[in-house]
């Protein structure tokens, strides 16, 4: 009897061993699948960092994946809404934010992160400066129109170009070197050096124009002209080109116009459009806010009518002859052609329609009907004009591409 009892209570002791063992391994496991399902809830939406830079001009992105690690499931991805909180904040006509902090949130069925987002400026502006410079000999560089030789391009807010030509001796002919900078609103400061190449001087009775030249390289240099004048009704037309020792020879006027010779002489301007000046971002990005004048800067310099804006004959002004009549009218072909087509009687005239195409441009970029890109690209950066033996100016366009 005694031994079936202890038997008895071995065997209860197994069993309730067994059930502890059994029980404890089912706890064990509710406990582990509890906590990965509690794991995987939580790490659904995890950021590769908190905060995240957008480089000022780059859109702030609503894909989930550029926010999200990178073993994140595709799924999850894919049905992860992205959105800007708050007021947007695009720079008028942009389709980009203004430098600032925003916050991005994403949200996956019942979660929702944040991220911040900062939109900064970091790039410098572009210059664009020809490499040589050519500046008859002591001319007063305090006054010398550089500004509508160099375009500056960038998103943001420009200063005034600022030159350091401490090196160039303009009494002495050589080449010198100079430096121009600029900087935007983000104090971004980008700086360039280019040649001033120091010519002989200008004769008293020599006008000097100025010619953007094209390097084979792409590049483009700045050459002077000279011209000589063969009357005294041309040395009296000229007196505002014969002032280019104080640096006015780049600027184009209306007597600049009509002193041209009877020659087919061109004379090339290289005035930037006012959108790009160095205060304001574009605009065509130019760093000058010089434009041509139709009058030349003054009432009195205007030429009179039967000045050279028409060929002579050797400054006769007698009465053409019978033949002379039968002569003009013979059809006449032009010797120049320009990239507009536009013929006119005066340089006033050509340039009064360079200034109402950069308008129309300009108006275009304002209203967001052109991105800055085509602004750039259509808008003409300058202009040459030709004159004809026959007395018309045709005018063509130059383009910063």
């Amino acid at each position: 009897m005694k031994g079936k009892l202890e038997n008895l209570l071995k065997d209860k002791k197994k069993l309730i061993g067994i059930i502890v063992a059994v029980l404890l391994i089912v706890v064990i496991a509710i406990i582990c699948v509890f906590a990965m399902s509690k794991k995987e809830d939580k790490n659904v939406l995890e950021l590769k960092q908190e905060q995240f830079v957008v480089e000022y001009g780059d859109k702030i992105s609503l894909n989930a994946g550029d926010y999200l690690k990178e073993d994140t499931n595709n799924n999850i991805i894919t049905n992860t809404n992205v959105e800007i909180l708050g007021d947007k904040k695009y720079e008028e006509g942009k389709e980009y934010y203004s430098i600032g902090n925003y916050q991005v949130q994403l949200t996956y069925e019942n979660e929702k992160v944040q991220a911040q987002v900062t939109v900064k400026d970091t790039t410098l502006p572009t210059l664009n400066v020809p490499t040589i410079i050519e500046i008859p000999k002591n001319t007063d560089l305090s006054k010398y129109d550089f500004k509508s030789l160099i375009i500056a391009n960038d998103l943001a807010q420009l200063t005034d170009l600022k030159f350091d030509t401490s090196k160039v001796d303009m009494t002495k002919e050589g080449e010198y070197q100079a430096t121009v900078s600029v900087e935007d609103s983000s104090k971004n400061k980008a700086e360039k050096t280019f040649t001033i190449k120091v010519v002989a001087e200008l004769e008293e009775n020599e006008k000097a124009t100025t010619e953007v030249v094209k390097n084979d390289d792409g590049t483009t240099k700045v050459v002077v002209k000279k011209e000589t004048a063969n009357s005294n009704n041309e040395k009296d037309d000229n007196k505002s080109s014969n002032t280019s020792n104080s640096g006015s020879t780049n600027k184009p006027t209306s007597n600049n116009n009509s002193s041209s010779s009877n020659t087919s002489n061109s004379t090339s301007t290289t005035n930037k459009p006012s959108s790009g000046s160095s205060s304001s971002k574009p605009s065509g990005g130019t760093s000058s806010t010089d434009k041509p004048s139709n009058s030349g800067g003054s009432s009195s310099n205007k030429p009179s009518e039967g000045n050279t804006d028409k060929p002579s004959s050797g400054g006769s002004t007698s009465k053409p002859s019978d033949n002379d009549d039968k002569e003009e009218e013979k059809p006449h072909t032009h010797i120049f052609t320009s990239n507009t087509g536009k013929w006119f009687d005066t340089q006033a005239e050509c340039v009064a329609y360079y200034d109402k195409e950069v308008a129309r441009w300009e108006a275009m970029l304002s209203s967001g009907e052109k991105t800055y890109e085509e602004f750039c690209k259509g808008c003409p950066m300058g202009y040459e004009v030709y004159r004809c033996t026959c007395g018309k100016r045709t005018i063509s366009f130059s383009y910063s591409s």
